[in-house]
């Protein structure tokens, strides 16, 4: 399709080395193309490559003539242009390519009369986030499995259940159905900001340093800081600093304080407690979604969502969270939450 509007447009040169030769033609034609597009001879030689090609195979420049195997050192990518410069028919494949980093693309090689054309689309976030999604999906599952597994147990015994039972049961079904809401609504928030973060975001002004005073004292923090106007998402802020909190009382020991900054383009809340801290080797896993840390039971963990979803929070606002080394050394943990301010 790309040498048949290159060769049938109106004022276009007939023959493909001729459009070739014209490359402000031919870069005007392209430039609004997101694809990668090689154009190869009949002997597999690279005649053209538009920037976008170049970024994605991870090469700055390219003479004229240069031989496939020394252009992309792919196998998948050499043999599909040659099948197609043999087979006389459109190919199409996926291919990996190396890094770093790493990189995905669907390839499409197309014969002409004078070659074959390739056209090279980047699916590396799409994979990304199918790979990322199915994960998910599974551990999701898996964690649905235990409290619903409650709930039912909780459902079937109540009507046979004495009246010294059915309190202990009632709260039991209503344990488990608080925790599948609150498992669902993680993973619908966390679904939303993987798909489009800056999308997903319902940004007013606000101050943050009263959400985190509104949090952090319903739940007994003690909270210090200035007034920090910003421009975010006030409920997932919120949600951000609520799991934070709950994430120091579960798992470290009071007081737990958070407080509040700002400087340099960036609103920080800083979380901290007096527990054990959080071992040098977890201090990124605790971020992925369903960690749990060694030891610790479902009860004491909660849904295994709370630290990853911080993190999708904050990188939709253009930011991160990550464990700081405690004041002194050694006692609790610190979670920094940072946000850029626009």
């Amino acid at each position: 399709a790309l040498y048949l509007a290159l060769t049938r447009s109106r004022g276009a040169p007939a023959d493909l080395r001729g459009v070739l030769a014209d490359r402000d033609w031919l870069l005007g034609l392209l430039d609004g193309m997101s694809e990668g597009v090689v154009a190869f001879d009949q002997n597999g030689r690279v005649v053209f490559a538009t920037p976008a090609a170049l970024a994605l195979l991870g090469r700055r420049g390219l003479p004229d003539g240069t031989p496939m195997i020394a252009f992309a050192d792919i196998p998948r990518l050499r043999s599909t242009v040659v099948a197609a410069l043999r087979g006389g028919k459109a190919l199409s494949r996926e291919i990996e390519v190396p890094g770093p980093p790493a990189r995905t693309a669907i390839l499409r090689a197309t014969p002409t009369r004078l070659g074959a054309v390739a056209i090279l689309l980047d699916v590396s976030d799409q994979r990304r986030i199918e790979r990322s999604w199915r994960d998910f999906a599974a551990n999701a599952s898996h964690e649905l499995r235990s409290p619903l597994t409650r709930l039912r147990m909780a459902v079937e015994l109540l009507p046979e259940a004495g009246a010294e039972r059915r309190p202990e049961l009632e709260h039991e079904a209503a344990r488990s159905l608080a925790e599948i809401d609150g498992l669902v609504e993680e993973i619908l928030t966390a679904s939303r900001l993987e798909a489009q973060p800056e999308a997903a975001l319902q940004r007013s002004s606000f101050d943050l340093l009263e959400v985190v005073r509104e949090e952090g004292g319903s739940r007994g923090a003690l909270v210090s800081g200035s007034p920090t106007p910003i421009l975010a998402d006030e409920r997932l802020l919120r949600r951000a600093v609520r799991n934070l909190i709950d994430n120091a009382l579960r798992h470290g020991a009071p007081p737990v304080e958070a407080a509040v900054s700002a400087s340099s383009g960036f609103a920080e809340v800083r979380v901290s407690d007096h527990g054990a801290g959080v071992p040098e080797a977890e201090r990124e896993r605790i971020f992925e979604p369903f960690y749990r840390r060694p030891g610790k039971s479902e009860a004491e963990s909660g849904t295994g969502l709370g630290l990853a979803l911080v993190r999708r929070i904050a990188r939709a606002h253009g930011g991160d969270v990550w464990v700081a080394s405690s004041d002194p050394p050694g006692i609790g943990a610190v979670l920094v939450l940072r946000i850029a301010i626009p």
